[in-house]
């Protein structure tokens, strides 16, 4: 009486499995091709998170990544650290509550920034090349709810003449850490040298701090009238300005991070970044000027810096790069440094589904304060 019914638990056992094979392979896959990267979204049993890392003709890149979240309360959020050779997989914990932070705001999809240290090619020497960038990925809410992620970004790159095998242990830590903006210092890379008993390190660390400030206005078209003769002239100034994100249509808020060398003689090579803040899509967030009656200015003869925009976060720093040897702390700079600029609508207005536009006129259009800045930096 035994046999039968161990074969039909085998059976049971079996037909577990083919549905579940079914069940993984049924599910959709949908991938978002944006300007410069690529997310593929999925579901599965449990939830992964990989970055994949290429050269611009698919080729996988050696790699070492920091990734962060900017917060809707203006903080960081550590995403993932860690070193691959064209791909890497991370703990998706970290990734999923940075989605869940951003539950209720309809239609943002938050950006992931990637600060990289990879092999660009080799000196005549034989030693590979250390480059470095950031790029970025963004995600929507669909993560918060455990979906897979593969975001693949591209950078480019010359591959190594030989592999790379960095000696020891790379730093893999990473973690749902939280930092405030901006935050002190970011590890890119550790190696540890067994033979001295040294881990060697390349950090980023804050040199300054130029602009900081949650809410604020950002000018987004200006008109200048630097005389009052031009004034007389001129009965009124129409600054048009809209965003209007629909499910065909993405709205980027584009951030950088342009990372140079400076060389003893003082020459300077820039490298390209592309960084995302935030995307606004699938959904429909329209003000402009004309609707709630923002940008007829009348000059009636007054010069001025006439100004609209919309309320935002924005952050403008430096930092630096430094060798670090530990635990001696031993530590000199590498010469390489990076200026970031974020700018994002203001979390405190996207959670109410508004993007608050404003008006403004600074009376002294020739002077290097308020809204002449602008200019005067054009002008230069």
């Amino acid at each position: 009486m035994g046999f039968p019914a161990r074969y039909v638990a085998v059976g049971a056992v079996s037909m577990l499995a083919v549905a579940l094979a079914w069940l993984v392979y049924s599910w959709p896959v949908t991938v978002q091709y944006f300007p410069t990267y690529a997310v593929t979204y999925s579901k599965g049993l449990g939830q992964s998170f990989e970055l994949e890392v290429v050269n611009e003709t698919g080729h996988p890149v050696h790699f070492c990544a920091s990734m962060y979240g900017w917060l809707p309360n203006g903080s960081f959020a550590e995403i993932g650290k860690g070193c691959g050779v064209g791909r890497r997989s991370f703990d998706p914990k970290a990734l999923r509550q940075y989605a869940e932070a951003w539950r209720g705001y309809k239609g943002v999809e938050p950006g992931v920034i990637v600060l990289l240290n990879y092999l660009n090619g080799t000196e005549p020497d034989g030693k590979p090349t250390l480059a470095r960038t950031a790029k970025s990925f963004t995600m929507p809410e669909r993560v918060a709810g455990g979906e897979n992620v593969k975001a693949t970004v591209k950078v480019k790159a010359k591959p190594p003449k030989e592999p790379n095998k960095p000696s020891g242990q790379a730093n893999t830590k990473f973690g749902p850490s939280l930092q405030s903006w901006p935050p002190g210092s970011i590890t890119e890379y550790c190696y540890q040298n067994f033979q001295a008993n040294e881990v060697y390190c390349y950090e980023w660390r804050l040199d300054t701090v130029y602009y900081s400030m949650l809410d604020t206005k950002v000018p987004t078209v200006a008109a200048r009238i630097k005389r009052t003769t031009d004034a007389s002239y001129i009965d009124s100034i129409m600054l048009y300005f809209m965003i209007d994100a629909t499910s065909s249509v993405a709205v980027y808020f584009s951030a950088g991070a342009g990372i140079t060398y400076e060389s003893t003689a003082s020459v300077s090579t820039s490298y390209s970044a592309d960084v995302y803040s935030i995307v606004l899509r699938n959904t429909r967030l329209k003000n402009s000027t004309a609707t709630i009656k923002i940008g007829d200015f009348a000059p009636l003869g007054r010069p001025g810096v006439y100004v609209v925009g919309f309320y935002g976060d924005v952050a403008l720093v430096r930092y630096k790069e430094y060798f670090v040897v530990y635990p001696y702390l031993i530590s000199k700079p590498t010469g390489y440094v990076a200026d970031v600029y974020l700018v994002r609508p203001s979390a405190a207005r996207m959670q109410r589904n508004v993007i608050a536009l404003f008006q403004d006129v600074d009376p002294t259009p020739t002077d290097d304060s308020g809204y002449s800045q602008i200019f005067n930096m054009l002008r230069y």
